[in-house]
């Protein structure tokens, strides 16, 4: 996928990229359900994006419209979950293997006794004309963006669906 210039935000992401995608890294097609243009000005804290209402919830997509580097991340865990974090967080333990460490950094906008039942899989930075990916049962969240200084940070997030 080529850099966009500044202001080719509408060029970021075509039916090429997809099909890139489908073809190279996944060996399938997708099907695109719905999705959003995300204006975000406080952090996400830790969910999933599996309960949207659709049958067979596949994977999130998500292009950071921002057309040069910016100090933010989309972060992932190892963790699986098909519900709400809130339900995850009372039938799981604390592990020990956790993700308390990013609370002085990444995560700062999480309490430590939420980032105890995770561990991190990695943070994903937003790089122009990237495309991140991933499970929608996965475990995730946004950085504290605004302890970088930023006020707002916009992607487009779509949605897949296995059936």
């Amino acid at each position: 996928m080529n850099t966009p210039a500044a202001g080719q935000f509408l060029d970021v992401f075509t039916t090429e990229d997809l099909r890139s995608i489908q073809s190279a890294k996944l060996g399938r097609d997708l099907q695109l359900t719905h999705g959003m243009d995300l204006k975000e000005q406080q952090p996400w804290g830790i969910h999933t994006d599996y309960v949207k209402e659709d049958l067979v919830p596949d994977l999130a997509i998500l292009i950071p419209l921002n057309t040069e580097p910016l100090p933010t991340h989309t972060v992932m865990f190892d963790q699986i979950c098909c519900d709400s974090f809130e339900s995850y967080l009372a039938t799981h333990a604390p592990i020990d293997h956790n993700a308390v460490d990013l609370h002085d950094g990444l995560m700062s906008h999480e309490t430590v006794e939420q980032l105890s039942h995770v561990s991190l899989q990695g943070a994903y930075a937003w790089v122009p004309g990237s495309v991140i990916y991933w499970d929608r049962r996965l475990l995730h969240a946004s950085d504290n963006f605004i302890s970088s200084g930023l006020m707002q940070k916009q992607a487009l997030v779509l949605f897949t669906n296995l059936d």
